[in-house]
């Protein structure tokens, strides 16, 4: 045991760069038969205007499926809990954000339109949910990230069709919307 403690004292964490972390969360809804996404117009450099996954920095006490939920409330004012928040991916492109060395931990929620009222809020301008087919010009790498999502959402779709049943009206059919997003997706 001594020798572990000799080792914890003899590291400095200065001798290696270090990478920031963020999460971004890609929340998913059903409108008129039709898939939506949320996104945000960001009010900040960089990408400033131009619309992107609500998102940010985690903080150093928080798990990351703690800053995404948080990230969407203080973003969107959409209240979620962590266990509605599935983990897609990682983003680690080196050059994804301009600023500096970004890893982001991607999530992905599908949720009832009835629940989201999204209320721009903290470092975005608006808040909306778009068509996937009329979704607008993304920050960052968050277009390569959306078809991935819309990939995944897909192909969990064709394999089990009641994943919509928490996404839809009460006395909806989930096969028959499954059928029509599959034919467009």
């Amino acid at each position: 045991m001594k020798k572990r403690s000799e080792e914890i004292i003899n590291y400095d964490p200065n001798d290696y760069e270090r990478p920031s972390v963020t999460v971004d969360v890609i929340v998913f809804t059903i409108i008129d038969e039709a898939l939506h996404v949320l996104l945000i117009k960001r009010k900040n450099p960089p990408y400033k205007n131009c619309w992107a996954f609500p998102g940010g920095f985690i903080e150093m006490s928080e798990r990351l499926v703690e800053s995404a939920v948080r990230e969407l409330r203080e973003e969107t004012g959409i209240r979620m809990a962590k266990k509605r928040l599935r983990f897609l991916t990682v983003a680690d492109d080196p050059n994804r954000d301009p600023r500096t060395r970004v890893i982001g931990s991607i999530y992905l929620a599908l949720l009832p339109a009835h629940r989201l009222n999204p209320q721009a809020g903290d470092d975005a301008k608006e808040a909306i949910l778009f068509p996937i087919d009329k979704a607008p010009r993304l920050a960052f790498d968050h277009r390569k990230l959306l078809n991935l999502a819309v990939s995944t959402f897909k192909n969990d779709l064709k394999h089990n069709s009641n994943l919509l049943l928490e996404m839809l009206p009460r006395g909806s059919s989930p096969r028959k919307v499954a059928s029509k997003l599959l034919s467009i997706l």
